[in-house]
């Protein structure tokens, strides 16, 4: 299977990449109207599942079929919206364990900066989570177009517990790059959206296989 970085190579490869990002990531900065580009992303993904094609597709004309990318994307957003409620709520779970954890056996950690980083949990679990289990999903679901298959929570965690090594540095690395690229998330989003979910895309398809 490849790497990461292999095919995040191959989606930059391709000529109109820059025009694509562009795009893209200008939709992607305008509230209500960025679900039509969690629509294309879902239809990327089946691209990718029935022909291997990691080309992203192309956006020109995109309006004729904001309907159908927006009503798409509805399904994506929900998915990472739920998911994103659930680690949220298990970040908030950790930081409260840990913070009386280290109040009753050592308060004066509290006031150092690594004490901080814990705060980061309620956002930083989100970020790292949400993408993987809502790709999980929506490969499942694509994989028979049954929206029953939305809910197999015991496939979803069996699919990223098998392959937690090696997913963990693409979805690190969408959260490194959501942060350091917030003042320009549209096209963060973009971006970062594309690599990992063509290599998870592509790592659930060979983890099946296996």
């Amino acid at each position: 299977m490849p790497s990461f970085e292999e095919i995040s190579h191959r989606i930059f490869a391709d000529k109109r990449f820059a025009t694509k990002l562009l795009i893209g990531g200008l939709i992607s900065f305008v509230p209500i109207l960025n679900i039509v580009i969690l629509g294309y992303f879902q239809g990327y993904a089946r691209q990718i599942r029935e022909s291997g094609d990691l080309n992203l597709p192309s956006l020109d004309r995109w309006w004729t079929r904001v309907g159908v990318l927006f009503i798409e994307g509805l399904l994506l957003l929900g998915l990472l919206v739920a998911y994103s409620l659930v680690a949220g709520i298990i970040g908030w779970g950790l930081f409260g364990i840990l913070k009386l954890f280290f109040l009753s056996l050592f308060s004066p950690f509290i006031n150092c900066y690594l004490f901080e980083l814990f705060r980061l949990l309620p956002v930083g679990l989100p970020l790292l989570l949400a993408p993987p289990c809502a790709v999980a999903s929506l490969y499942l679901y694509q994989s028979r177009n049954n929206l029953n298959d939305l809910l197999r929570l015991d496939a979803i965690v069996k699919m990223l517990g098998v392959g937690w090594k090696r997913l963990l540095f693409p979805c690190l690395s969408f959260v490194g790059l959501m942060v350091v690229g917030a003042p320009l998330y549209g096209f963060a989003f973009f971006l970062g959206f594309s690599c990992l979910l063509a290599y998870l895309t592509i790592l659930f398809g060979a983890l099946e296989n296996e």
